[in-house]
């Protein structure tokens, strides 16, 4: 895994990461170059844009910030078969404890749903969000949750 900073909590990732027996081979900024199946990132908004998506050799992207992505990133990514998780769910961590539920519990039904998802994690978990929300809105929000 490669883990780039992202305001001081990819130190504690980092070390949460190793905590699993996972391997952390790069750290900062360097991350989004380095040789890892696995990219957590989300130092900026937009941090994974269209031509970092077309060059970057990561397998699966998990965004550790708000809008770290861009549309034309997910177009890339999914294009190229590489696995970009929704910023909106790989993030609802605090919001679920907040809730009274168990993170992992709460997060992992909702992330393999997208994951899954025929058109793909990101717009397939836009595409359930917007279905929750239709079966108790009259109307719903504009546009989608992404940057």
């Amino acid at each position: 895994m490669a883990v780039e900073f992202d305001g001081g909590a990819g130190e504690l990732l980092s070390s949460a990461l190793a905590s699993q027996d996972a391997e952390v081979v790069a750290e900062g900024p360097g991350a989004l170059a380095a040789p890892a199946d696995v990219l957590l990132f989300g130092s900026k908004p937009g941090v994974l844009d269209h031509e970092l998506a077309a060059t970057i050799d990561h397998r699966i992207l998990v965004p550790t910030g708000a809008l770290a992505f861009t549309p034309r990133a997910v177009a890339i990514a999914q294009r190229r078969d590489v696995l970009l998780l929704p910023d909106f769910l790989t993030t609802a961590g605090p919001l679920a404890v907040r809730a009274g539920l168990d993170p992992g519990e709460a997060l992992a039904e909702r992330t393999r749903a997208a994951v899954t998802h025929e058109a793909g994690a990101v717009l397939g978990a836009c595409l359930i969000a917007e279905e929750f929300l239709g079966s108790w809105c009259d109307a719903l929000p504009f546009g989608r949750p992404i940057g």
